[in-house]
């Protein structure tokens, strides 16, 4: 028997003691109790049903620990696969704890209305994309964040949720990319994301509200992002329309993502092979005109591939999906792309990084591409450099061109941005500052 003054917070409740709500007469229960206060602060209302029950309530504990809270997939992407699964589950208790955490761990609020408001793309988009990955070579560790990976194993891990346990698919591909021990922790994080789905499910009248995570950081959060406040508010209704709960392929398939989301997932599954011609007695030729390059399909020639290896560049798109595209067509061409979600984060990148090119988007929210590529342009009259700004944009090119021109951008090219425009614009500009550092 627990003594009277041996307290547990629970969340949402008064203090629990033998002459109180709940009589927890189990040593091992009272150990559990104690685990679970030391990790989060309190004990969450998650686990307040299985407080009389300490069969239960050990069972509990032990899955949270094993599959969640000492699963050693790195935090920020762990919190990103619970955040984007839970948007699934029937009760919001997840959701607004696994969003909140996120915001805790400092993750940029329109980067987290992104992860949580973005539309699905199909289980077969997903499934070409892990194996175009795996033809790709990456393998053998966690995805870096934002990455063409990481948001491949953020989807890969909702498809997984949703799909009936026979189709497997997702879940070899998946294990191709990842060491042995790392699939099975991912496993083991699907697995209780599974438990919590359906315990939430079961217990309607668990509180967010009254969890610690959730109180510490959810209204400042969505202070500082109104579109995320609404998001949340009605997230309900926001999947619904979207997907309608699909539960299996076939519901997928019938509720497609909205045109953009297809039109982005298709550009990136097209099939632009990367053709090298290595071995070809050409190679110490002079280099070739870009009009050389085919339209028809993609044949790379291996002295533009060797131009534009390791190149760093930075990719200015405040739509991940977009984002995720132009960086897998950067992976491609051996080029090392790094991302930014807004002007102001690509000013800053600018200011700290060198790169040798930068592709801006030229309408996003915070600060547009026009306004991003003036300062960069200002930042550069210190420091004497000229890195290249290809514009992004998705209205009519004539009418964007001087514009961009006027902003100091060097190039434009129309979205989606299709393999052959992106190399012959990356091609053309670093050859003309080659050229221009040598003379």
């Amino acid at each position: 028997m627990v003594s009277e003054s041996s307290e547990f917070r629970v969340a949402g409740q008064a203090d629990v003691n033998a002459a109180g709500g709940y009589d927890v007469d189990d040593c091992e229960a009272v150990e559990l109790l104690e685990e679970i206060r030391s990790r989060f602060g309190e004990i969450p209302p998650f686990f307040n049903p299985a407080v009389e029950v300490p069969a239960v309530l050990e069972n509990l504990v032990r899955q949270t620990v094993l599959g969640y809270l000492d699963n050693p997939i790195p935090q920020l992407i762990k919190e990103k696969i619970c955040a984007r699964v839970s948007r699934h589950f029937k009760s919001p208790y997840a959701l607004f704890c696994h969003a909140s955490n996120l915001s805790a761990l400092g993750m940029d609020k329109g980067k987290l209305l992104e992860l949580l408001s973005t539309p699905r793309p199909l289980t077969k988009d997903i499934e070409q994309e892990l194996l175009l990955l795996g033809s790709d070579s990456v393998s053998g560790g966690w995805p870096k964040p934002d990455s063409a990976f990481e948001y491949a194993l953020i989807f890969a891990s909702e498809h997984a949720f949703l799909l009936p346990p026979y189709d497997h698919l997702i879940f070899s591909r998946v294990a191709k990319l990842l060491a042995p021990s790392q699939y099975e922790h991912w496993i083991a994080l699907l697995s209780y994301l599974q438990m919590c789905a359906l315990w939430t499910e079961a217990h309607p009248d668990l509180s967010f509200q009254d969890d610690k995570r959730y109180k510490d950081v959810f209204e400042e959060m969505v202070a500082s992002e109104p579109d995320l406040d609404e998001f949340m508010r009605f997230y309900r209704k926001h999947v619904q329309k979207q997907e309608g709960w699909c539960k299996d392929e076939h519901r997928a398939q019938t509720n497609a993502p909205s045109s953009e989301a297809r039109r982005s997932f298709s550009l990136m599954r097209e099939r632009e092979d990367v053709t090298m011609a290595s071995e070809s007695p050409a190679a110490e030729a002079d280099e070739p005109a870009i009009s050389d390059i085919s339209t028809s399909s993609i044949e790379i020639d291996a002295r533009i591939v060797k131009r534009l290896a390791d190149k760093r560049v930075l990719v200015v798109e405040d739509n991940f999906l977009h984002r995720l595209v132009v960086l897998k067509q950067l992976s491609r061409l051996g080029i090392r792309g790094e991302a930014a979600s807004g002007g102001r984060e690509a000013v800053e990148a600018a200011s700290g990084t060198v790169f040798d090119a930068i592709l801006m988007d030229c309408l996003m929210p915070d600060m547009d591409g026009f306004e991003a590529a003036r300062l960069i342009r200002q930042q550069e009259d210190v420091s004497g450099r000229h890195v290249p700004i290809i514009a992004l944009t998705g209205g009519g090119v004539l009418a964007e061109r001087e514009k961009c021109l006027a902003a100091g951008m060097d190039e434009y090219l129309p979205k989606p941005v299709s393999m052959n425009d992106l190399i012959n614009a990356l091609s053309a500009l670093c050859l003309k500052e080659s050229q221009n550092a040598t003379s």
